[in-house]
């Protein structure tokens, strides 16, 4: 994986112009932040020289690679080939613009950015929840992104403007040299947080609750004010300064109050310091929950012009008002370009950490079982594994471990893909992984081939659709009566769990609940992860309505049967039987 500080040492000025625009995304529980922050682990930096008796050029495992950076907007979309080793355009970009959010339109969009670079490679891409909203979803988005080019297809990695903007100024900007909890925020028609421990992206970690409010009450302001656009229109930079300073600012955000218009026609400074006390609100609420060490904000439209000492002085106080230093806040280095960047730089190292588990998986099946179906290790199986990838006998499996023990199984992994898969199976800031997490990590590889996770209602409905009977001919025959009775006896039966990462009854039954699936290979299990996605949360929330958890669903085709609360295995398999001998 690309790290930040290699990258910084080779990072050059890049003067290449492609703009950005914004995203918001969404929390998790504070208990879950805490943890991300004594989850790293100590270890020997990686060597390209992994053991002796064969020795690497640095070049032989090149930290970057040329990747194909997309930003995709209700407008237009922006693509720019990048090298995500240093962060430069390699080629002049191009914007081509969007006539309609749909996907004919994205499409024809895509085939002619295609085109123009005569792209085969990986592809990153950068979206607004606009577009996704407008395509009918995160899952269907992500499927159009990879299946509407022929030539990019397994090759595309997605991700929200927030997260591009998050992995740009996190491997090239400020966040680069900081080994702590660093969140990063886009701020523009919604308001957007990442959140990044040692380096690394803490992942699952939704802050929505926090922030979805931003969107409606900009809203608000900008009829109270009588302005549109991301941010109020700017005056003069003298002018704003001379104000700020004539009121005596120094930190105080006096404007946080109650700052109100009248009657009378206000002066552009007020607007945008109205605007800057709502940013302000948000940045105390965010900071109070999460305690950064550092905090990167990305502004967008009007704002990304007003220089930066005017931007701290406006947003600090919030930050101020929360208890933390002031100085912890930061502007991004790449107000115009930091999605086309990140895109690039995100797909980079989540293709690479895909590719590189998937390798390693297959090569263990392969040597332990003699097939690349994927099945339970028994106890001996799963310690021979350990053994042969702890190189060094140390009882934890590190990276160097790693380069060597895979190669025994025949996966021959660089030292970027090792990276990626250490942080797979230890965990997003871990250099090492034990025994035990390895252990973690097969079964949940295993549970994913009986219990499938879902992401979206339209992934939750096209199960339910495929559930239902098919023999028409049959049907077509009998009576509406008849007809119905028929259908709903051969329709097939699925279990969905609605479950929240925080939630300890949902973790202590993940293994009952792969047990009971794997006892019916007939029955589809799901599973759906509320705080995993938007997506998720919303089919979670407003389609299933799901009031506490574990909560199961029975479904006959897509007739809900059965439905209960509680993580009751002798519940759930009762309740299954009766599905079974439903008619």
């Amino acid at each position: 994986m690309v790290t930040p500080s290699a990258i910084g040492r080779r990072r050059r000025t890049v003067t290449t112009n492609v703009t950005k625009e914004d995203a918001h995304d969404g929390v998790n529980p504070r208990e879950q932040v805490r943890d991300a922050r004594t989850r790293a682990q100590g270890s020997t930096p990686l060597s390209p020289s992994a053991s002796r008796g064969w020795t690497l050029s640095d070049r032989d495992y090149p930290v970057g690679e040329v990747i194909l950076g997309l930003e995709i907007r209700s407008h237009s979309i922006k693509a720019a080939l990048v090298d995500t080793a240093n962060a430069e355009f390699q080629r002049p970009g191009v914007v081509v613009p969007l006539e309609d959010v749909n996907e004919q339109s994205l499409g024809v969009a895509l085939a002619k950015v295609q085109k123009h670079f005569s792209w085969k490679g990986p592809v990153g891409i950068s979206y607004t929840r606009l577009v996704v909203r407008a395509l009918g979803g995160t899952q269907k988005g992500e499927q159009l992104f990879d299946n509407t080019i022929p030539e990019w297809r397994g090759k595309v990695a997605s991700m929200i403007h927030t997260e591009a903007a998050a992995y740009a100024e996190m491997y090239f900007g400020p966040g680069r040299e900081n080994s702590g909890l660093v969140l990063v925020c886009t701020l523009g028609k919604g308001f957007g947080a990442v959140l990044y421990n040692k380096g690394q992206k803490v992942r699952n970690a939704d802050f929505k609750h926090l922030t979805w409010t931003y969107e409606r009450e900009l809203k608000k302001l900008q009829t109270e004010w009588n302005w549109s656009g991301v941010v109020p229109p700017m005056p003069a930079e003298g002018k704003l300064l001379e104000y700020v300073e004539r009121h005596g600012l120094n930190g105080g955000g006096w404007w946080l109050e109650d700052f109100r218009p009248s009657q009378a026609p206000r002066d552009a400074v007020d607007a945008v310091l109205a605007w800057a006390a709502l940013v302000d609100k948000y940045l105390k609420k965010i900071c109070e929950t999460l305690e950064p060490e550092r905090l990167i904000l990305l502004p967008t439209g009007g704002a990304t012009a007003l220089p930066e000492q005017i931007l701290l002085t406006l947003f600090r106080p919030g930050i101020q008002q929360a208890g933390l230093n002031p100085d912890i806040l930061y502007m991004g280095e790449f107000p115009d370009r930091a999605l086309v960047k990140g895109a690039a730089v995100g797909a980079h190292i989540e293709l690479q950490s895909k590719a590189a588990i998937g390798v390693l998986r297959r090569a263990i099946c392969q040597t332990v079982t003699g097939s690349t179906v994927i099945r339970t290790l028994t106890v001996a199986e799963l310690d021979w594994v350990f053994k042969k990838l702890d190189a060094d006998k140390d009882e934890k499996v590190s990276g160097n471990d790693l380069v060597r023990g895979s190669c025994f199984f025949g996966a021959n992994l660089s030292i970027a893909e090792v990276h990626g898969v250490v942080k797979e199976i230890g965990g997003s800031t871990a250099s090492t992984f034990s025994r035990e997490q390895l252990a973690k990590w097969w079964d949940s590889e295993v549970s994913h081939s009986v219990v499938t996770q879902i992401t979206s209602t339209l992934e939750f409905q096209e199960i339910l659709k495929k559930a239902k009977s098919k023999n028409e001919d049959v049907l077509a025959s009998l009576s509406i009566d008849e007809a119905e009775n028929q259908s709903v006896k051969h329709d097939k039966i699925v279990v969905v769990e609605s479950a929240f990462s925080y939630c300890r009854p949902c973790k202590k039954f993940e293994g009952p609940y792969e047990a009971i699936a794997r006892s019916y290979p007939n029955i589809s299990f799901l599973k759906v992860i509320g705080d995993s996605t938007p997506a998720a949360a919303h089919l979670c929330k407003d389609v299933l309505e799901v009031k506490s958890t574990p909560d199961f669903r029975i479904f006959k085709g897509d007739i809900l049967i059965s439905q209960f609360t509680g993580a009751n295995k002798m519940k759930l398999e009762e309740a299954i039987q009766k599905a079974l001998a439903h008619v």
